[in-house]
């Protein structure tokens, strides 16, 4: 089976270049030392999946009446960052603030795979796409043949933690993963021995 690198989007890997979030599909950046992140966990074999809630489909701007953010931007978004980080597989995005539905952006398609409405309330809140639920996780580990229990998740929120927890694979803050790096940056938090060694790809035992 392969090790698995799910990677939170905003906040941990991208960021807007024209305000608080992202606003349009190509709105956004890649954050510092992200690519050398990659590019050193892929060299040790990980295969790198992203996962993020875009609730911004499923909130009405009071304004337009609308949506904050429409499906169709939402998959063009996912898009350039599959265009802006070659490396990462597949991204998986939940559109729907109940997490009962699941979209995987490839390099070249995009491609609803479950929508459990109406019926999807009986989905328990550790299988729901919407982190903290750990139902994209779990449909990466199908779709790819992910081995969790050598597997991370890298994320800045609370409800990625929870979600790494939920789906049993280990979890590490966004700012550590960042800090190690990025030239010149200083230690924000301190790295557990597990954590040393994803960061580093060696044994300390």
């Amino acid at each position: 089976m392969q090790l698995g690198l799910f990677l939170d989007l905003d906040g941990t890997v991208r960021e807007s270049t024209d305000g608080k979030f992202i606003q349009t599909p190509k709105g956004q950046r890649i954050m510092a030392g992200v690519h050398e992140a990659i590019a050193f966990h892929k060299s040790q074999g990980y295969t790198i999946i992203g996962v993020t809630n875009q609730g911004g489909c499923d909130t009405i701007n009071r304004d337009t009446g609308k949506p904050l953010k429409s499906l169709e931007n939402a998959i063009a978004e996912q898009h350039y960052t599959l265009e802006l980080i070659p490396q990462l597989e597949a991204i998986y995005f939940c559109p729907d603030m109940k997490g009962l539905i699941v979209h995987r952006v490839n390099r070249n398609d995009a491609v609803k795979l479950a929508d459990h409405t109406p019926d999807g309330e009986f989905l328990e809140e550790k299988f729901r796409y919407r982190k903290p639920g750990a139902g994209m996780i779990y449909q990466a580990v199908f779709d790819f043949g992910i081995d969790l229990s050598k597997s991370w998740m890298i994320g800045d929120r609370d409800e990625d933690e929870k979600a790494a927890k939920a789906a049993g694979v280990n979890f590490m803050w966004a700012d550590i993963w960042h800090m190690r790096f990025t030239p010149g940056m200083y230690e924000i938090r301190q790295a557990t021995q597990s954590q040393v060694e994803f960061l580093e790809g060696i044994n300390l035992n």
